[in-house]
C-alpha cells in the first residue's frame, strides 16, 4: 500500500516536472523571439498607417490637396517671419496637414535603409513609439525657401527599428519626404553630433530648404543627438518607391512564416518532452516502479541476506565456544 502511494507521488512529480519544463521552454522561446516578432509587428502597423494615409490622399480631391499644401506653405512663411525657434508652434499647428485625423502629416522614405515611416505632429511619447515626430517650432515638411524641417525618431528600441540605422547614412545619400501628393528629395550634406540643448544648427536659414533627421547617440547611452541634415534636390528619375501595400504583403508573408516556425518549434518541444517522459516510464517499468506489488518481493529478497547473517551470527559464536571447550590446553 505504501509503495502504491509512493508510485503515485512519483507519477505526479513526473507530470509536474514535464509541465514545468514545457513552461520554461515556452517562456525562453518567447523571450528569444520577442524582439523579432515585435519589430515585425510594429513595421506592419507603420506600413498600415502609411497605407491608410495614401488611401486618404487618393480619396481627397486635387483642389482639397492644393488648399492643404497652400495652408502648410503659409504656415511656414509665418513661422519664418516671426523668427520662431525650436519648441514654439503657431496656434493652427495641429490642424494643418492632418488629413486622416490621426496626426499623420506624411511619411519619410530612406531607400538605402529600406525604411518607410509615418510622420506625426509633435513628439509625444506615444508618437515616437510608432513613427517619426515632427519637432515643434521647425517648418512643416513641405519644402520651399526659408524652411527647415526637423524630424525626430527613437533609436535602439527592442520592438521597433525607427531611426536605429540612420548613422549608416553618409554625405550624398538621399531621403524622400511625401506629404499629400508632394514628394521632396533631400541629399545629406552634413552630419554632426551635439548636446540636446544645442539647437543653433536647427534654425531656419534664409533662402535655404533644409531637413534634418534627429536621433539619440551614442547607441544605448543617448547623451547626445545625431543630426543628419539634407538640402533639397531634384527628385531622382530612377527612384521607384515601393507602395505601402507592397510592403504590407511582404510583412504578412514574414509573419506567416514566423508563425509556422513558432508552431514547429512548439511541436518539437512537446515531442522532446513526451519522449523524455516515455523514457522515464520505460525505466520505471524495468525496475518495477509501475507495478508496486513487486516491491514486496524485492524487499523480501533484499532482506534475506541480512536475516541469514543475523541467524548465522549466534551459531558461529556457539560453534566457536564449543570448539574452545573441546580444545586441550597447551603444555
Amino acid at each position: 500500500m505504501k509503495q502504491t502511494k509512493k508510485a503515485k507521488q512519483k507519477k505526479k512529480g513526473g507530470s509536474f516536472s514535464t509541465v514545468l519544463l514545457l513552461v520554461i521552454f515556452l517562456v525562453g522561446l518567447s523571450v528569444m523571439l520577442y524582439p523579432v516578432v515585435s519589430s515585425w509587428w510594429n513595421s506592419m502597423h507603420m506600413s498600415r498607417a502609411v497605407a491608410a494615409y495614401q488611401e486618404a490622399v487618393e480619396d481627397t480631391s486635387k483642389a482639397e490637396r492644393e488648399a492643404m499644401l497652400a495652408a502648410a506653405d503659409d504656415y511656414n512663411r509665418r513661422l519664418f517671419e516671426r523668427h520662431a525657434g525650436i519648441g514654439t508652434n503657431l496656434e493652427d499647428y495641429q490642424s494643418v496637414l492632418d488629413i486622416t485625423g490621426t496626426g499623420i502629416m506624411g511619411y519619410i522614405t530612406i531607400q538605402k535603409l529600406d525604411l518607410e515611416l509615418p510622420i506625426y505632429h509633435g513628439m509625444d511619447a506615444n508618437v515616437l513609439q510608432v513613427g517619426v515626430g515632427h519637432v515643434s517650432g521647425s517648418s512643416l515638411p513641405v519644402g520651399g525657401e526659408n524652411t527647415f524641417s526637423v524630424l525626430s525618431g527613437h533609436r535602439g528600441m527592442p520592438d521597433a527599428r525607427l531611426f536605429t540605422d540612420i548613422d549608416q547614412l553618409v554625405k550624398g545619400d538621399i531621403f524622400i519626404i511625401t506629404v499629400l501628393d508632394r514628394k521632396i528629395a533631400y541629399q545629406v550634406d552634413d552630419i554632426s553630433t551635439v548636446l540636446p540643448r544645442e539647437v543653433e544648427e536647427l534654425r531656419i536659414v534664409a533662402g535655404k530648404d533644409y531637413c534634418t533627421l534627429v536621433t539619440c547617440t551614442p547607441y544605448g547611452i543617448n547623451t547626445h543627438r545625431l543630426l543628419v541634415r539634407g538640402h533639397r534636390v531634384a527628385l531622382p528619375d530612377n527612384t521607384e518607391l515601393p507602395t505601402a501595400q507592397e510592403k504590407m504583403q511582404g510583412l504578412d508573408w514574414k509573419i506567416k512564416l514566423l508563425a509556422v516556425i513558432l508552431a514547429l518549434l512548439l511541436l518539437l518541444g512537446i515531442v522532446l518532452l513526451w519522449r523524455r517522459r516515455k523514457r522515464k516510464k520505460r525505466k520505471r517499468r524495468e525496475f518495477g516502479e509501475e507495478h508496486p506489488e513487486h516491491w514486496e518481493v524485492v524487499e523480501r529478497i533484499a532482506a534475506q541476506p541480512a536475516d541469514r547473517a543475523a541467524a548465522d551470527k549466534p551459531r558461529s559464536r556457539k560453534r566457536s565456544h564449543r570448539h574452545d571447550k573441546n580444545r586441550k590446553p597447551h603444555d
